[in-house]
């Protein structure tokens, strides 16, 4: 959960400082545009050259933060399907006393050669064909 939440702020800092250069980008360009309208500058090659690096500037920014976006999309949904196991794990854990004899041995963490399950006839049953699994009859 911690490495999955960290991935996701890192994509969040990096998706702030994209927006920010593209917000700053986006801005010159305004100004460019609106100093070419006033007649301040003229609307030769250099106006043209800046307005091309701009605009390519801007695409390529837009590029990076649509990337991302993917990548913070993807920890989003790493953090949250690892909190969703952690907290059914958690739950489990919990109410594994409430359950079965058969469950309690099956999830029993000693050794296979002191957990009685291991030697049943149910068990080498299930080893010879794992799909069949039963252990709440």
């Amino acid at each position: 959960i911690r490495d999955a939440s960290e991935k996701l702020d890192k994509h969040e800092h990096e998706l702030r400082k994209l927006e920010e250069k593209l917000s700053a980008a986006k801005e010159k360009g305004e100004k460019l545009i609106a100093l070419a309208l006033e007649g301040t500058i003229p609307k030769g090659t250099l106006y043209k050259e800046k307005m091309d690096s701009l605009e390519t500037e801007i695409g390529l920014l837009t590029q990076q933060i649509s990337k991302v976006q993917a990548q913070k999309k993807m920890a989003e949904l790493s953090v949250n399907s690892s909190e969703f196991l952690h907290t059914n794990l958690t739950f489990a854990m919990e109410h594994l006393r409430e359950a079965p004899d058969k469950c309690q041995l099956f999830f029993n963490p000693e050794p296979c050669f002191l957990n009685p399950f291991f030697h049943s006839s149910e068990h080498k049953q299930q080893e010879a064909n794992p799909k069949m699994v039963n252990l709440f009859n």
